[in-house]
């Protein structure tokens, strides 16, 4: 195995014109190269002990702190496109594996050299911006169809795969809609998940056929899910835009209903339903396994949850999810630790079934080192394979 940590002399990263950076299973610098520093201005014991967010706040983007979050909790290999404020420029980030924490490189896209995004354009999709919208529907000639597209079950995309993911799906949406549609077809990025556009003409059914190849060309974000949900309505002359609009929101409602994509009669879905549909959705055992860690946390109102291997007198976190102001548990992952007596998953695994306790501290199963963390109450159960 290739040691990458830090050692005395040059470091083989320094020979590397890209931005690297290695970050501990807390998501601390544990080595910065040569090119990062000259970009940041920084010297390496300003940086090292630091998480990232601390020691550079002014490129913390909100994509970047989650994709390192999520990274660091899943140990997947990341990857993905962003739009750099500071250099004005497109990026690519990658993030890898490493030893329970993460490398991260960081380098310009040629393929976007010099191309920027025109402030009246959203940074992530490239479509117009609200108020940019606003304006050129003034100069459309009536009539025309107003249609508003929603993106379904963006929640549960990235409680699956992080908000990296998810922005990784608005912007697949965007550019499919924008290469299907016709030149003169306005498109606007009206929300997080929701677009409008208007197709000059009356002709919906056109319309429609055209977005539902466009659909049937996206991922499903769930089984039997289509990627996004439409309502349209026509705007004639002599209609107000907000009546179409209102019209083609309250078809767009009713889509999503026949869906399952939206709220019924009010309620919101089912969260275990939602819960079971998002497993049904992956296919790697340990993608599985940490989406339902991170959804458990929410639908027990648990703080931290890990998914422990035990093998004969030892045990290993082999996956881990905490709340954001929550410590990560220890120890962390992959650290094979003696299966500790009388732990509750020493008894787990002697007993065979289900330990909890609504009061740790005065449960038989009481450990030194768990109860300095100030567990409250905990429930281990087995997992047979």
């Amino acid at each position: 195995m290739t040691d990458l940590s830090p050692s005395k002399g040059v470091h083989p990263f320094d020979w590397v014109d890209d931005i690297i950076f290695i970050l501990d299973h807390a998501g601390r610098f544990t080595f910065v190269n040569t090119f990062a520093l000259k970009a940041w201005g920084k010297q390496a014991p300003e940086l090292l002990g630091s998480t990232f967010e601390e020691a550079v706040p002014e490129k913390a983007t909100q994509e970047l702190k989650d994709a390192f979050q999520h990274a660091l909790m899943t140990q997947q290999r990341t990857e993905f496109d962003t739009f750099g404020l500071r250099h004005n420029a497109w990026i690519n980030v990658t993030l890898y594996p490493h030893h329970g924490g993460l490398i991260v490189q960081v380098k310009p896209l040629s393929k976007h050299a010099g191309a920027t995004v025109p402030a009246d354009h959203d940074l992530l999709t490239g479509c117009l911006t609200r108020a940019a919208f606003q304006g050129a529907l003034q100069n459309l000639p009536l009539p025309y169809v107003v249609a508003i597209i929603d993106l379904n079950q963006l929640k549960s995309i990235n409680a699956l795969h992080g908000h990296t993911g998810g922005d990784t799906h608005i912007r697949r949406c965007a550019h499919a809609l924008n290469a299907a549609l016709p030149a003169e077809t306005i498109l606007c990025r009206w929300g997080g998940d929701e677009f409008v556009m208007l197709t000059p003409g009356r002709d919906q059914a056109a319309l429609q056929e055209l977005l539902d190849d466009t659909n049937a060309a996206l991922p499903q974000p769930l089984p039997t899910m289509e990627a996004f949900s439409v309502g349209m309505a026509v705007r004639e002359p002599g209609t107000a835009y907000d009546r179409a609009f209102a019209i083609a929101d309250e078809h767009l409602q009713l889509r999503k209903e026949q869906l399952g994509g939206g709220t019924l009669g009010g309620r919101e879905a089912d969260p275990f339903m939602t819960f079971s549909q998002e497993l049904e959705a992956l296919q790697d055992p340990g993608d599985l396994i940490q989406h339902a860690l991170n959804r458990l946390l929410n639908l027990l109102d648990f703080d931290q949850a890990a998914y422990a291997v035990i093998d004969d007198t030892e045990t290993f976190f082999s996956h881990q999810a905490h709340r954001d102001d929550v410590p990560m548990p220890q120890p962390a992952l992959n650290v094979r630790v003696p299966l500790a007596e009388p732990g509750m998953l020493h008894a787990v695994q002697r007993l065979k079934t289900t330990v909890w306790s609504t009061d740790y501290q005065s449960t038989a199963y009481t450990l030194p080192n768990v109860l300095q963390q100030n567990v409250k109450s905990g429930i281990v159960t087995p997992v047979f394979s």
